[in-house]
């Protein structure tokens, strides 16, 4: 406020070039600024798993698009298995149903529509996207990479809030 303050003053008794570093500050530090406060407040209100971005980032900053997708899978069977206490040998489709059929390990915590609606999506998951990946040299698709770790960001974050309410994922 105090760089607007000094603006409007200047420009009032007509001496532009008196506020030119008021508007210099306001570009080149307040506005970065307030971009930042922002860009952290969003990620703090965005739910995202850190463990996974965590893991993946390297990969998707040096353009291993593949090689993110392999880890968010190898990740999210790691820990559903270790969040529902399932056996270490399941994985894809299996993993799905022994988590999301009707008396599946997570029967109890999700209501039937999404557990169900959670069934169908990581049935198709596996099959269009984790396995073509983890068996086969083939060439990302950037777009689908990026929904399909969005899917499994939102399955792992909404799982570990139902198994531990009282703490939610940054």
């Amino acid at each position: 406020m105090r760089h607007l303050y000094f603006i409007d003053y200047y420009l009032e008794r007509d001496s532009p070039d008196s506020c030119m570093g008021d508007a210099v500050d306001i570009a080149q530090h307040d506005l970065p600024g307030v971009l930042e406060s922002f860009d952290q407040w969003y990620e703090s209100q965005a739910p995202f798993d850190t463990g996974l971005g965590s893991r993946i980032e390297p990969f998707i900053r040096g353009g291993q698009l593949n090689a993110a997708i392999r880890e968010a899978w190898v990740i999210f069977k790691t820990r559903i298995v270790d969040l529902f206490e399932l056996d270490e040998g399941l994985d894809g489709q299996e993993l799905a149903v022994a988590l999301f059929r009707q008396d599946g390990a997570a029967s109890e915590l999700l209501p039937n529509a999404e557990r169900e609606g959670y069934l169908n999506l990581f049935k198709g998951l596996y099959a269009l996207h984790r396995n073509p990946v983890a068996h086969n040299d083939i060439p990302p698709n950037p777009r689908e990479i990026e929904a399909v770790l969005a899917l499994v960001n939102s399955a792992l974050v909404r799982l570990e809030s139902v198994c531990d309410p009282s703490d939610p994922q940054d």
